[in-house]
């Protein structure tokens, strides 16, 4: 037989042999592969190998002399044991076990605590000022979180501050919380925002009641400017839901017009074409029944027996007269054509079409109101997703809070640095406010009343069961916290509660003690440790471990 190709010669056969390659290499590039015989399945060991397990946090455990876990009593040979960022269990040397591989800490001496908690400090805060001039104003905003001194605050034992405007404006804005770790300050995961400060304490030295008032003219218009701005929102709040059902409605018309425009195919099976006249199918020419080109019927259509002539045309004997009211040759609105005997259900061909339906409106989006940033924060107030803080100092400005929390609504109070306050301590105690002290602080002679006692604010608040949180107000006091906190022991403060103002019960007026301020499992593995109880003028710190990490350890 001869060879095709031998005789098309290479000129015949190059163009097919190229043609072949091309589309081999076309169905890869598309991600298939050419028919070919079915090749064996390789063994499972020669497939893709699984990627590695993931590897486990690693472990580090401290052993120290007496743990404080501040939930509970001290434990005597403690053991807190940790995993990557969180404390995996607390107890006594006995019961916890420590896996082979942890790095282990040895302090067999020393005493083991929360890393402490500045309530209110002036971390990372610039020198020059942070500007902030209303409740909207954000301070994390102006932080600079590369300040040395701030970063050295961990050295001291401190892993969280909340940091405020110190501004001399009635309102100082949004607070921030911080989380101090081996790379600096950073704001607090899922917790940045605690609070909205203001500004009722007139200052040192005496201060006229009519600058008070001056000072606190504005403040009730930011409030009651408030009402107007969240009708506002609500009725935006009710046109977006409005535009919601009424563009629902605008695209299901669409989806149904479109439907219905798609010919035969959106008809049911067995149903007349679209096309059809109105009345029952017609009836082919020859069958019983079947309409003639005048619309005429054939035998059995009861009007008349004519026969059809072949191909369709009607016969019709001389002597007949014509029809009165032929059917038009083309039927219209005005001039229909004779309505057949309709089939049950069906419509009168005589019928006038329907008008077309008409398509409604397309709905307009509804445009959103200015958003304010500060009354936004005056309604985080009132729905207690913030709290207030309220810096006073007389007696005078403590009702003054206690008045501007009832008439607008505010759910969260917060007193900060009340020095002065000795008069309200039983409205305090009543209204079950925390209060932000900041150490042993006296009130001046001038303030008191003839049978007054001079005593510090913290120890008469702590006497009544107040809750209490230290905050060191200042960054150059910020390295002495627990000095802070060991004066307000001096000035009447059981040395418990002073601790737990550091700790859990600063945590917990900040709305973190799900995160920190104990050493509990699940939580934030930060710890300090320090040579002797925290409160004694011979402790200091030896080391400090921020995160599960060890951020610093004295020399």
């Amino acid at each position: 037989m001869p060879d095709p190709a031998r005789d098309r010669g290479w000129c015949g056969v190059l163009p097919t042999a190229l043609f072949a390659v091309l589309s081999l290499t076309e169905l890869r590039v598309r991600g298939q592969e050419p028919a070919t015989e079915p090749e064996a399945s390789p063994e499972p060991s020669a497939a893709t190998p699984e990627p590695p397990a993931a590897r486990p946090e690693p472990y580090v455990a401290l052993r120290v002399g007496t743990v404080h876990p501040m939930v509970g009593p001290a434990i005597k040979d403690g053991v807190i044991l940790m995993q990557g960022s969180r404390i995996s269990a607390v107890g006594a040397a006995g019961s916890v076990q420590i896996p082979a591989d942890a790095q282990v800490f040895e302090h067999p001496d020393a005493h083991a605590y929360p890393g402490l908690v500045d309530s209110l400090s002036q971390a990372c805060v610039p020198s020059g000022g942070d500007g902030i001039a209303d409740a909207g104003g954000e301070m994390v905003l102006a932080l600079d979180l590369a300040e040395p001194r701030s970063r050295q605050l961990v050295e001291r034992g401190v892993t969280t501050a909340y940091v405020s405007s110190r501004s001399a404006g009635v309102w100082r804005g949004q607070g921030v919380l911080l989380h101090l770790d081996a790379d600096g300050p950073k704001p607090f995961p899922g917790h940045e925002t605690v609070g909205v400060h203001l500004r009722l304490a007139a200052g040192d030295g005496p201060s006229h009641p009519l600058a008070r008032i001056d000072r606190l003219a504005g403040l009730g218009g930011e409030f009651d400017q408030l009402e107007a701005y969240q009708t506002a929102l609500r009725e935006h709040e009710t046109k977006l839901a409005e535009y919601g059902k009424q563009l629902e409605a605008w695209l299901e018309w669409h989806r149904k017009k479109n439907g219905k425009t798609g010919g035969e195919a959106a008809t049911a099976p067995g149903a007349r074409p679209a096309n059809a006249g109105g009345g029952e199918a017609p009836a082919r020419s020859g069958e019983p029944g079947a309409r003639g080109p005048r619309g005429r019927r054939g035998p059995g259509g009861g009007q008349g027996g004519e026969n059809p002539a072949p191909g369709g045309a009607e016969r019709r004997p001389p002597q007949d007269p014509a029809p009165q009211n032929p059917a038009p040759q083309n039927p219209s609105p005005q001039n229909p054509a004779p309505a057949s005997p309709a089939s049950p259900g069906a419509a009168p061909a005589n019928q006038a079409p329907a008008a077309e339906e008409k398509p409604p409106e397309r709905p307009q989006f509804p445009p959103a109101p200015p958003r304010d940033p500060a009354k936004d924060a005056l309604l985080a107030l009132r729905e207690g997703k913030l709290a207030l803080f309220v810096e006073v100092d007389r007696g005078e400005e403590v009702t003054r809070a206690l008045e501007i929390a009832r008439q607008h609504g505010v759910k969260r109070l917060v007193l900060e640095i009340a020095t002065r306050a000795a008069s309200e301590v039983a409205a305090i105690t009543e209204a079950g406010l925390p209060v932000v002290v900041g150490g042993a602080e006296l009130p001046p002679l001038a303030e008191l009343g003839p049978n007054d006692e001079r005593r510090s604010i913290a120890a008469l608040l702590a006497e009544r069961g107040v809750p209490l949180a230290i905050g060191s107000l200042s960054l150059e006091r910020a390295r002495n916290l627990a000095s802070i906190a060991a004066e307000a022991v001096g000035a009447g403060v059981p040395a418990e509660l002073a601790l737990r103002a550091l700790t859990i019960d600063a945590a917990e007026l900040l709305g973190v003690a799900r995160e920190c301020g104990s050493l509990e499992a699940g939580k934030l593995a930060d710890v300090v440790v320090t040579s002797a109880p925290l409160l004694s003028s011979e402790s200091r710190v030896l080391r400090v471990i921020s995160a599960g990490r060890s951020v610093h350890e004295a020399k």
